[in-house]
């Protein structure tokens, strides 16, 4: 009996227990939100983020943008690595990367629909460099950023809640280290969506005159709002916010300039959501 307290007691000192890394959600600002990782351990760095992020109130996910793809480089470090959505042709050449949304056809948590936009959704994230092992200059830094999500209040105020956490369906925690072992994630960012503003005012880009708010091409059919609305104030019964490009309380020529630089375009969907309201 003595000899086996020693041997585990010997067992516990040998096994080396290696960091964590965490999640964070920062607003970067214009409808932004990055999602990063720090602290991760050179040791035993992550293989694998498997992560589900949901939004509350009537929030959603519009966009998932700056995230990496293909292997882990010395000049390109990263997570690219998408299983379920890369592209490989009969040769085993790989075409397309993908992106980090996982498969719809996986054990999703409930309310996981994989497609944008969304309130909830699981990001994949995985690792591939050589050579393998503490000190590869090809390895993923122990911090970084994974992807950036566009975020869109959708007529909620106040602040909606942002939530990461791990995908524990079929992942284990969250995050799947080097060393076969997982661990858990938990983080969630208060984000503000200011305070009774119009609903379309959260449109990703109102701003270059998308008054439906589908995000795409700025048409007849935005047209058709902006005429209605064209040259009535705040107060007026036929004022539209969603026609107020610029949100000073006036759809003029300021307005009808924004919509003639855009129309028959896709605009950039990054307009600001909010603004004051009443407008002035």
């Amino acid at each position: 009996m003595k000899k086996l307290i020693l041997v585990l007691a010997i067992l516990a000192v040998a096994t080396p227990v290696f960091a964590a890394p965490s999640i964070s959600l920062v607003n970067v600002g214009s409808g932004k939100v990055d999602v990063r990782y720090t602290g991760a351990d050179p040791c035993n760095l992550p293989r694998a983020f498997a992560l589900v992020v949901e939004v509350n109130k009537t929030a959603i996910i519009t966009g998932i943008s700056n995230y990496k793809t293909g292997v882990s480089t010395s000049t390109s470090k990263g997570y690219g690595i998408y299983p379920a959505r890369i592209a490989i042709d009969g040769n085993g050449v790989v075409t397309g990367w993908g992106n980090p949304l996982a498969d719809p056809c996986d054990p999703l948590p409930s309310g996981s629909d994989q497609i944008l936009p969304s309130q909830k959704l699981v990001l994949e994230f995985g690792s591939l460099y050589a050579p393998v092992g503490y000190g590869s200059p090809n390895a993923p830094a122990t911090d970084g950023n994974l992807c950036t999500l566009d975020v869109n209040c959708n007529g909620s105020t106040g602040t909606v809640d942002i939530k990461v956490t791990g995908e524990v369906t079929y992942r284990g925690g969250g995050i799947v280290l080097e060393n076969g072992t997982t661990a858990t994630v938990s983080a969630t960012l208060a984000y503000s969506c200011g305070g009774g503003w119009p609903a379309c005012w959260g449109y990703a880009a109102q701003c270059h005159g998308d008054t439906n708010g589908n995000g795409g091409q700025i048409n007849t059919t935005d047209l058709g709002a902006f005429r209605n609305a064209f040259g009535r104030n705040y107060g007026d019964a036929q004022y539209d916010p969603c026609a107020d490009f610029n949100r000073d309380g006036h759809v003029n020529t300021t307005d009808l300039g924004i919509f003639r630089t855009y129309f028959g375009t896709t605009p950039p969907g990054d307009c600001t959501p909010g603004g004051t309201w009443p407008p002035f």
